[in-house]
């Protein structure tokens, strides 16, 4: 039977082309009806439209190769290297994989990327029947299709406390190191702008000897886009597992990447600004940290296969801090390729830094949710821009920006997300000279005005390098718990930090407003190693397989009362008249020889009754760990009620050691 004309009367909400069955069908349709004259023809429409709407460009491609030749890229991932060697790990992914082709050449021609560094895994170009055929393999965790990922500074860096001085070497406080660990800083993005300015190398030192990383230039980069390395911006490479080819190399051609690479990192730049406005010094959180830029997003998209290769490489590399500002909606762990990458580059002792989102269509729960991320939402600074105007000293400020997704964690609603927040509205940073400044259509400039939780992050990411340069030996989890203990929940008023017109919550700005310069001295730190988050996934009823494959060690024996030394304190679903304890050990990293007391903020609600034992913490050298517990009780009354919040602190008199508390009844 042959139809010229197809009536259909139904509707949904919007989805993706690539998962819309609607759509898949009625473009075979058009083909097979020639209702346009060529397969070239469909396909220029369609690109015209991608052009017009730069969001799915990069799902227009896959769309357009799932329709045409039945592939898509698939991910493949084997869990932990366990130290084998990275040739040996690729070799062993291709021998994998011919066995689903049918031959070596075959597979060596699939395969995408194959990660050996940090982890062990590929991505490929596969039918489904093959990805289905590969995930029967019993060294096989997962096999699933790659996923895209969205993207989502004058005075902000003085706003948190963080002074040019003492961001420098030259700071004149008394109790820093007189010079710094040289901290290299990863930026997966969409690359960078390497003639701006806040990129500039003078009088910095040699780059590290134990730096691997590089800038590449592939062959067939126009002669006007090479970038080329300098003491500054150490390495900049590019993963395209779509062939995009907007530049062959790291170029940013977005501007997105560039913006937060100065944000994290930024030299100092004066009287940078965006036509007069927001005039200032622009610099990043550490000035004299070196740059590496991976980039993953082209467009506004970011491909998990990219994501992930920027991760392995990154780490391969050498970099100390990850800053990425992209995100999704919330996936199980063992099958989120930035979860899985930012795992193994903490377990490296890698910090990372990533957004809890923006509201939009795409995600509307918190993203990046895993314990090992750095989680951060976005508000605002004192200065208030309309119209090309500016206010400063604007209040209150900060406050929370509307955009920034809130918790609860929908993964796992014990452990409190975003973990803090950071300056992400009318952020000015560097851009690319060669794109008109955002929200213009014809201005040119060396610096742009962005608002986002992906401004925020990168915020976080130069506070952990600055950390780091001064406590090198931290782990990732030390540097986070500094930077979340001293942080504050006041605004510049001194009333609690507001989301619109009222107060706000840890589950809108975490621990508060990062305070980096009293984060360098935090007294107390609670840490976490590796293995803990190993019991952690246990705990929340991961299988004893996508642990294996997951993190490349044994599963721990069960425990049921597993708390995960984090530096807030969660409890979901208490029963009313319930009560349970739990632990938390702390470091000290202050004076060798202190006591510290206990104080419980009044909760929310008064069906929370909160017990600390003991009240008094008293230490006798530095490095000493101690213990303490916590019960959280709900009375009857609590029934119904949803979140309650409040709030302990040690404090010696000097320190203050905050940590958020949620409960909730079920």
């Amino acid at each position: 039977m042959e139809l010229d004309i197809i009536s259909i009367s139904v509707g949904g909400n919007p989805l993706r082309y690539s998962i819309d069955g609607l759509a898949i069908g009625a473009y075979h349709a058009f083909l097979s009806l020639q209702l346009l004259e060529t397969l070239a023809l469909v396909t220029m429409k369609l690109q015209m439209f991608a052009r017009a709407q730069p969001l799915y460009i990069e799902e227009l491609r896959s769309f357009m190769r799932v329709m045409l030749d039945g592939t898509n890229i698939y991910i493949a991932y084997l869990g932990g290297t366990r130290s084998i060697e990275a040739q040996t790990i690729t070799t062993s992914h291709h021998q994998i994989l011919s066995q689903v082709t049918g031959t070596l050449e075959s597979a060596m021609d699939a395969i995408v990327y194959s990660y050996s560094h940090g982890f062990s895994g590929f991505s490929a170009k596969l039918t489904p029947d093959q990805a289905e055929a590969l995930s029967k393999f019993p060294e096989i965790l997962s096999v699933y299709p790659s996923k895209t990922y969205h993207i989502q500074t004058t005075r902000s860096w003085d706003f948190v406390g963080l002074s040019e001085s003492l961001s420098s070497e030259q700071s004149g406080i008394e109790f820093l190191p007189h010079e710094r660990y040289d901290v290299i800083v990863g930026v997966l993005d969409s690359g960078v702008w390497p003639e701006s300015k806040s990129f500039h190398d003078a009088d910095m030192r040699p780059v590290p000897g134990r730096w691997k990383g590089t800038c590449m230039n592939p062959a067939g980069t126009n002669a006007s886009a090479i970038i080329k390395c300098n003491r500054k911006l150490v390495g900049a490479r590019t993963f395209d597992a779509h062939g995009s080819h907007v530049y062959e190399n790291a170029r940013d051609g977005t501007g997105h990447g560039t913006h937060a690479a100065s944000t994290a990192t930024g030299r100092l730049v004066a009287n940078a600004s965006v036509n007069g406005v927001a005039r200032g010094t622009a610099r990043g959180g550490a000035p004299l940290s070196r740059l590496a830029a991976y980039k993953v997003c082209w467009g506004f998209i970011c491909d998990e296969a990219d994501i992930l290769a920027g991760f392995d490489t990154a780490i391969h590399d050498g970099v100390d801090i990850i800053s990425i500002s992209v995100g999704r909606s919330p996936h199980r762990y063992s099958t989120d390729g930035l979860a899985i990458g930012a795992y193994h580059a903490v377990e490296r002792g890698i910090a990372v830094a990533a957004p809890a989102g923006n509201f939009d269509f795409f995600i509307y729960q918190i993203a990046n949710g895993a314990p090992w991320l750095f989680t951060v939402a976005a508000s605002t600074i004192d200065r208030k821009i309309t119209e090309n105007n500016q206010t400063d000293n604007y209040k209150p400020a900060p406050v929370m920006a509307p955009f920034s997704l809130t918790g609860p964690n929908s993964l796992d609603a014990s452990i409190i997300k975003p973990d803090i927040t950071a300056p992400g509205v009318d952020i000015l940073a560097a851009w690319p000279t060669n794109i008109p400044v955002h929200g213009t259509n014809a201005t040119y400039g060396e610096y742009s005005l962005l608002s986002g939780t992906s401004m925020a992050t990168p915020h976080v990411g130069g506070a952990l390098a600055f950390l780091k340069s001064i406590h090198p030996k931290w782990s990732p989890a030390a540097l986070k718990s500094a930077l979340m203990t001293t942080a504050s929940t006041l605004d510049n008023t001194n009333a609690t930090i507001t989301r619109g017109n009222a107060p706000s919550n840890p589950f809108s700005f975490g621990s508060g407003i990062i305070q980096p310069a009293k984060a360098v001295d935090p007294g107390l730190i609670y840490d976490i190693h590796p293995e803990d988050y190993i019991q952690y996934l246990w705990s929340i009823n991961y299988t004893s397989v996508e642990i294996q494959h997951m993190t490349g060690s044994h599963c721990p024996k069960h425990s049921t009362d597993f708390s995960l030394n984090y530096p807030s304190i969660a409890i979901d679903k208490l029963a009313p008249g319930a009560s349970r304890t739990i632990s938390r050990i702390v470091t000290n990293v202050g004076t060798g020889r202190s006591s510290y007391t206990v104080a419980v903020a009044p909760p929310s609600d008064a069906a929370l009754a909160i017990a600390v034992n003991p009240k008094t913490l008293d230490f006798f050298f530095t490095g000493q760990k101690l213990s303490y517990t916590v019960t959280l009780s709900l009375n009857k009354e609590a029934a119904g009620k949803s979140w309650i919040f409040s709030a302990l602190t040690w404090t010696d008199g000097t320190h203050q050691v905050r940590s958020p508390i949620a409960v909730s009844s079920s």
